[in-house]
């Protein structure tokens, strides 16, 4: 008997080296189509389900530890300021936009993807500004009264405990 036959991949192995390129190829795909194999870059931002009643609100990660402690009738979306921007520029589901960077806020506005930006804190000498996007989906009304919520003295005492600045006014 040749080595090939006996240790090797021969005529004897086909059929299980076959049977295991195909498992391989099955867990791939189902990886793939989960999107558990797609690097983080590359994986679908996160979405929020839309909760009846709830504003959706994209925010700025620095957010994170303010936002909830003022309105936890919310759904939050967080990410890097750059990546909140991007949201509203692809009309992501969203009801209000709040960022660190003022200049965001004022691009969407001039580009008519946001409406009514207001400053709401301050967060080491950066403004935090709050804007209404204009995407089809986004629900004035509970926009409107989420801004509402977090502008109120009760609103303020909490944005100064969690170590935030709010402006006169």
């Amino acid at each position: 008997m040749s080595a090939w036959r006996t240790g090797g991949i021969g005529p004897e192995k086909t059929g299980a080296g076959l049977r295991g390129i195909g498992l391989i190829a099955i867990v791939f795909a189902f990886l793939v189509a989960t999107n558990q194999y797609v690097s983080n870059d590359d994986k679908p931002k996160e979405t929020g389900p839309r909760v009846a009643g709830k504003p959706t609100v994209v925010a700025a990660e620095e957010l994170r530890p303010l936002l909830p402690r003022l309105s936890a009738d919310a759904v939050y979306l967080f990410s890097s300021p750059a990546q909140a921007r991007t949201r509203i520029e692809d009309n992501e589901q969203a009801d209000v936009f709040l960022t660190t960077i003022p200049s965001d806020a004022i691009a969407l506005e001039a580009d008519n993807r946001c409406t009514d930006a207001i400053t709401i804190a301050t967060l080491r000498g950066q403004k935090v500004v709050a804007c209404l996007p204009t995407n089809v989906d986004a629900d004035s009304k509970l926009g409107v009264a989420y801004l509402k919520s977090i502008t109120t003295l009760e609103a303020r005492a909490k944005i100064l405990d969690a170590g935030f600045d709010v402006p006169e006014g």
